[in-house]
């Protein structure tokens, strides 16, 4: 089934070429890599993103967000892909961002969406593999044992999932 972009999706598929072409390009995705940044990806380019929309993409205009849906999403997935732009687009943008709108509270929708959408927040989507998983039963090396910390900024879990409830 061939997938036929309507006008205002060409512009931003056009947009985004040349955004990411410009300020995006492999170069950019190398030296992320080899200068391995904190947050794995450059912040300032997010902010960018985030002020051009794309950071709210499928987030409803009512919640701050630019509302172009799950096609508008692949559009930029696609022009990131070309690129190898490293950001928190996928967990934050996508993942986050639908979690939130199909399962969040109101009161839930109204704090993390316009975050999501103003690049201001960043999310993960993390899952609890229910009752019968006992993470603390699989050998893993102590590299990769899951650690946290109550100090601000970004963690990274692993390799236990636990479902946020607040």
């Amino acid at each position: 089934m061939p997938l036929i972009l309507s006008e205002e999706q060409e512009m931003l598929q056009d947009a985004a070429n040349g955004f990411l072409a410009e300020k995006a390009p492999v170069s950019a995705f190398r030296k992320v890599r080899d200068n391995k940044p904190a947050d794995g990806f450059c912040r300032e380019l997010w902010s960018e993103m985030a002020e051009m929309g794309w950071a709210g993409i499928i987030v409803e205009e009512e919640h701050g967000g630019s509302g172009f849906g799950y096609v508008g999403a692949g559009v930029l997935a696609e022009q990131m892909g070309r690129n190898l732009t490293a950001s928190p687009f996928f967990s934050t943008s996508v993942l986050g961002a639908t979690a939130i709108q199909q399962y969040g509270t109101e009161k839930q929708k109204e704090e993390n969406l316009a975050a999501i959408s103003s690049g201001e927040k960043l999310y993960a989507l993390a899952v609890d593999e229910g009752p019968r998983h006992n993470p603390s039963r699989i050998a893993f090396p102590p590299s990769r044992r899951a650690t946290a910390s109550l100090s601000p900024g970004p963690r990274l879990l692993l390799p236990m999932a636990m479902w946020p409830t607040s």
